[in-house]
């Protein structure tokens, strides 16, 4: 019951389906092996988990410009920044 006040509050839409509990489908046990209520499925599509490698390339991108972005915010003309300024490649 919390869980179905407190996603309207957050804008969270949702399909709120009713099960019998002692005659629990196979969609509720293959999202929930033990058949605890309530289940909340998302989508695969919108939670990807970027692998290792994905991951190191978005921030190699990031480092990449990471000398330009220093300037570009001053942080080389800051004091406290000047010395991480020029370890920034």
């Amino acid at each position: 019951m919390r869980a179905r006040m407190a996603l309207p509050q957050a804008s969270v839409a949702f399909d709120a389906l009713e099960i019998v509990l002692r005659d629990k489908p196979a969609d509720l046990l293959a999202l929930s092996p033990k058949g605890t209520v309530p289940v909340l499925h998302l989508p695969s599509q919108l939670c990807h988990i970027p692998t290792v490698a994905e991951y190191h390339e978005a921030m190699g991108n990031v480092n990449k410009d990471g000398a330009a972005i220093y300037k570009y915010l001053n942080f080389d003309q800051i004091e406290e920044y000047v010395d991480n300024a020029k370890t920034v490649a």
